[in-house]
């Protein structure tokens, strides 16, 4: 869920801070949904920030290597695999590990296929064939979280070579055809959800469109960095109540994504927008240091927290009490923390030495 800000400097391109306090919204928002704060009721919205910041980012880095003509296919899906692949591998045999000692043979037949799917980059639609994710016996998939980052690394296989070719032929026409295939990604997300709500909730053509937005930000030729620092402080406060309105409006019976979709999305877009504004009064918050480092986490976070959480369920420890739900969090923090520094950062580095 994340585009490592190693790369940006590596790209010349400037490291914004508060992309990763952007970061540290959309985790603390699913992790206290998940951990069951009953007021953050559409806290699943967290991904779809996520979503739009990808979209966002890696637009912006394949661009800029295509202007100076060293876009390298190889190169940039191995930096993709150093950075994202071991974190999750070590989380993945942690779970294999852990809940082959715990779970019954019929549950954890589904651990197993659920493991071999995530390393196909095809989890979403696994988990699309099964229950949906807001199912009750949801609970007890604790890799079902991973089906966002197989729509992320699905999409990962294919825009790189949909920028790279129409840069190629029409080089004019790159912002305007990912515009009118992130709408046309949109009204098949809304169309769909009418007939098949699962296949729109989990499946990339009508999850791309939300990753569409960021990239079209991206090429916009604006580059988030609006002009007027009253107009960028606008469209942050904006865009911040647009996902306060979805994150404590939306349950699990709001249609989704569908058009509802479109508050934290847009949101986003607005937020990544107008804190390219470096005199926007709001853009300070996103750039304190304990949000940064959130943010900095913010992927090991995303991948450690669900399998806590089912591991709970699995043994009724309830999430409902404070103290429960405290510890809970201190402990995924602490573990995502140690696999920041001695998973994700050794990697990272190695990553942006791929020449």
């Amino acid at each position: 869920m994340d585009v490592d800000n190693v790369a940006e400097k590596a790209h010349s391109l400037r490291y914004r801070h508060d992309i990763d306090g952007l970061r540290a919204i959309a985790v603390i928002l699913v992790l206290l949904y998940h951990f069951e704060v009953q007021i953050l009721s559409g806290g699943f919205v967290g991904v779809d920030i996520f979503f739009v910041i990808s979209g966002f980012l890696i637009t912006l880095l394949i661009t800029t290597e295509l202007a100076q003509n060293k876009f390298s296919f190889k190169k940039f899906w191995t930096r993709r695999i150093k950075r994202l692949l071991p974190a999750s591998l070590i989380m993945m045999t942690s779970v294999f590990v852990v809940f082959s000692m715990v779970y019954p043979s019929s549950l954890f037949q589904d651990v197993g296929k659920s493991i071999v799917a995530q390393l196909f980059f095809s989890s979403n639609m696994y988990f699309w064939s099964g229950s949906g994710y807001f199912e009750v016996d949801s609970s007890l998939k604790p890799l079902l979280h991973t089906w966002s980052l197989s729509v992320e690394e699905q999409f990962y296989l294919i825009f790189p070579f949909y920028l790279f070719f129409l840069n190629r032929l029409a080089p004019s026409l790159v912002p305007v055809v990912t515009l009118i295939l992130t709408i046309s990604s949109l009204v098949l997300a809304v169309v769909l959800y009418n007939y098949e709500p699962s296949g729109a909730f989990y499946w990339l053509p009508t999850r791309s469109w939300e990753l569409g937005i960021g990239a079209c930000l991206a090429l916009s030729g604006v580059r988030g960095q609006p002009k007027n620092s009253i107009v960028a402080l606008i469209a942050t406060a904006t865009g911040l109540i647009l996902i306060a309105i979805a994150t404590l409006t939306f349950t699990k019976l709001t249609p989704f994504p569908s058009y509802f979709a479109l508050l934290p999305v847009v949101g986003t877009a607005l937020i990544i927008w107008g804190n390219g504004h470096q005199e926007n009064a709001l853009r300070a918050l996103f750039c304190l240091k304990p949000i940064v480092f959130i943010g900095l986490i913010s992927y090991s976070l995303y991948l450690w927290h669900w399998p806590v959480k089912v591991l709970l369920d699995w043994y009724s420890l309830p999430l409902s009490d404070i103290g429960m739900r405290s510890l809970a969090l201190l402990f995924t923090l602490l573990i995502s923390t140690l696999s920041y520094f001695y998973i994700e950062q050794p990697f990272r580095v190695a990553s942006n030495k791929v020449k």
